[in-house]
């Protein structure tokens, strides 16, 4: 092009040379547009489309949340992972010096039923038995409201020997304890539902106990009890008591799990 007088000084573009959405699509190369070119937002959100094609944010979630589709045509969504039968850990603990009992709160109506489980536990008095109890927001239940029944098979034996124990002050959920070293109980006990019930409460599972004995082979024996029994109570329990019918426990772990329905 030519010009009258003196060519013009060339000056570069600028931003304001330019009107708004003139540069189509077709005009930005391909992976052109880096993180640092894009504008800023909120920490923690995603981007998505809404539905009609738009690019949108999902809003950032809560903590232990998860991302979750709300179908078609809709945003997804950060939302409280579903229980589905899941086992929701409630309470542990660890105990690390001579307590009188170990009791686990937080049980609620929010889970169907509950499960206990014990891993490594010691007493300190040989004659004494493993039992459980339940307890209200008022406080432990430690009246004669408990029915149970065990039965238990020895290592070192063929017999099966049962036992039931009613109008007692706790569930008895295995053979006797014992002092040494390396004898410890360890089970799984199943709570029914915690509220809404009309019926007794169901308290049931499996226990084994092992204990050293030098008279038989491996000098181990192993007490196998399948334990059941009842709360004489319909009371919406809200903790659980582990103890024995004497002594201390003195070791050992105890965890309250939660199962949901659905």
């Amino acid at each position: 092009m030519g010009y009258i007088g003196q060519t013009p000084t060339a000056v570069p573009l600028d931003g304001d040379d330019l009107a708004d959405g003139i540069i189509s699509e077709a005009k930005l190369g391909a992976d052109a547009v880096s993180l640092a070119k894009m504008k800023a937002g909120t920490d923690g959100n995603l981007i998505s489309f809404d539905s009609s094609g738009n690019p949108a944010y999902v809003a950032t979630g809560n903590d232990g949340q998860v991302l979750t589709s709300a179908g078609a045509g809709q945003p997804c969504a950060f939302e409280d992972a579903s229980a589905g039968g899941a086992w929701n850990v409630i309470a542990s603990t660890d105990v690390s010096s001579s307590t009188g009992s170990v009791t686990l709160t937080g049980l609620d109506a929010t889970y169907d039923k509950y499960v206990i489980t014990f891993t490594g536990m010691k007493g300190d008095n040989g004659s004494s038995y493993p039992q459980i109890r339940m307890g209200t927001s008022g406080g432990i239940d430690s009246g004669t409201n408990y029915q149970s029944h065990y039965g238990h098979a020895n290592f070192d034996s063929s017999s099966v020997y049962g036992r039931n124990v009613g109008s007692n002050a706790a569930v008895r959920i295995g053979h006797t304890a014992s002092s040494q070293a390396n004898d410890v109980l360890s089970g799984v006990i199943y709570l029914g539902r915690p509220s809404n019930h009309t019926e007794y409460l169901p308290i049931y599972g499996h226990t084994v106990l092992t204990f050293i004995n030098a008279g038989v082979t491996g000098g181990v024996i192993t007490h196998n009890s399948l334990v059941g029994g009842c709360w004489v109570s319909t009371s919406a329990y809200t903790q659980v008591q582990y103890l024995y019918t004497g002594g201390n426990v003195t070791a050992g772990r105890m965890t309250a799990y939660g199962i949901a329905h659905a």
